[in-house]
């Protein structure tokens, strides 16, 4: 080799050393060159961004543009490829679709976009069980209800209850199927018309044998251990010995009530006109007396929040009276179906298409999402922070913290479900493919 070739072969590598270090210095910098179609010679060289992804579960393979990213490697025949949580460097900007993928669940897609130099967070993403919700027993039932602890649902109108722990069902024996019904003990006795059933102990106590058939709107108190009812134009209460019989308020015909500590909050009707009034149990005295419209149809809700909730079915629209001040003025909120608490002065409700989000001190809505689906019913999963929400043929779920919307079920019937927070279950009543019963559904 001659020494001209020598010295020239000696200033290339000098060139591709110096080209390869300024290259690497740049991506270091977080510089990257573009070779995106159309070129232009103004972005041919730019600063990238970061993407940073987290899922819940973690472990979800991270797609971009629909190709799966991957760990850099000098080893060709080893791919390895990026999962959650992770952080995405160097990225052109521009717009990108985002997928996560993990076995089991169904797949998270989004549009973002990333920006020069800036980083772009996809954080606390839930991903949901992808599969079939399990058929717990066939029944024509459409409502249920899940006992405060977990244990038992009720078919409504059926006579019946599921024990969750075996899936077996439990008779319950009475005359009728009335929608005049309570869950008490936390769930272990459910009171029907009237009947007392102990579904631990598997026995039942009938208190119309003591009190009488005429009895109805039949509410026990957990504090206390009082039974209150109504009977012909009286209001009454079984003090807890469950002998002695206390009469309360008489001469009007009473529509719906509520014990709220020392104070009985009721409806009346008195001449064409409905009021709502409270009486103190300690003092024998009225209290609040507001007249309401005569068109309502209404029910207090024992919705676990700080107020008393008044809602007027017919009419959609729900009263809310502060137990501790009940003389001062009621608030109102029109066009509500259900709704969930979020704290003590924020709430989650909806009417058919729309799901809004209300601050009660500031009495100001914001719009959370509207659906091309009738709304059912919705439900706020507290310990992840997201809602969940069913129409007439499918479930789905809202992440309140970044609105990302997740369809998790489409069905023939979906009734509205009830929720098992604790054990990350729904179950719900409805027609799958062509089996119609009660259904079970884990989430995560």
């Amino acid at each position: 080799m001659t020494k001209r070739t020598r010295d020239s072969l000696f200033y290339v590598f000098i060139g591709f050393f110096l080209i390869l270090t300024i290259l690497i210095s740049l991506y270091a910098s977080g510089y990257k060159i573009n070779l995106r179609w159309p070129l232009k010679i103004n972005r041919l060289l730019q600063k990238t961004g970061m993407l940073i992804v987290d899922t819940n579960p973690s472990g979800a393979l991270i797609y971009l543009n629909d190709k799966p990213t991957q760990i850099f490697s000098v080893n060709f025949w080893n791919q390895n490829y990026l999962i959650t949580p992770n952080k995405i460097r160097n990225l052109l900007p521009g717009d990108y679709k985002l997928r996560l993928e993990q076995k089991g669940y169904w797949p998270f897609e989004k549009n973002i976009n990333i920006q020069s130099g800036q980083s772009t967070f996809v954080e606390d993403i839930n991903l949901f069980r992808n599969n079939l919700p399990l058929l717990i027993l066939p029944t024509n039932t459409k409502k249920i209800s899940l006992s405060p602890n977990s244990k038992y649902l009720y078919l409504i109108g059926e006579q019946a209850v599921i024990n969750l722990k075996n899936n077996l069902i439990e008779p319950l024996l009475m005359a009728s199927s009335t929608p005049d019904w309570q869950w008490t003990d936390n769930g272990n006795k459910l009171l029907v018309d009237g009947i007392l059933f102990d579904l631990v102990k598997k026995i039942s106590h009938d208190y119309h044998s003591f009190i009488g058939s005429a009895a109805n709107l039949w509410q026990k108190t957990d504090f206390d251990g009082c039974l209150y009812y109504c009977n012909n134009d009286s209001l009454s209460r079984l003090e807890a010995d469950g002998q002695t019989n206390t009469l309360l308020l008489s001469g009007e015909k009473y529509l719906t009530y509520q014990i709220y500590g020392n104070w009985l909050f009721f409806v009346t009707e008195q001449a064409n006109q409905k009021l709502i009034q409270s009486y103190s149990l300690t003092n024998k005295k009225i209290g609040l007396k507001l007249a309401l419209p005569n068109s309502g149809e209404y029910h207090f809700m024992n919705d676990n929040s700080q107020f008393i909730s008044l809602y007027d079915k017919k009419n959609q629209t729900l009263y809310l009276i502060d137990p501790n001040s009940p003389s001062q003025a009621k608030k109102i909120i029109p066009n509500i179906i259900t709704w969930q608490w979020i704290n003590n002065r924020q709430l989650i409700y909806h009417n058919r298409w729309e799901i809004y989000w209300l601050d009660i001190d500031q009495a100001q809505a914001s719009l959370v999402n509207r659906l091309s689906e009738e709304i059912t019913k919705i439900l706020w999963y507290n310990e992840n922070d997201y809602l969940i929400f069913s129409t007439p043929t499918s479930l789905g779920t809202i992440d309140l913290k970044n609105g990302y919307l997740t369809t998790i079920l489409k069905a023939e019937e979906i009734n509205p479900p009830e929720l098992d927070q604790k054990n990350d279950t729904l179950y719900f009543a409805g027609q799958i493919g062509e089996k119609i019963g009660v259904y079970k559904m884990l989430l995560q």
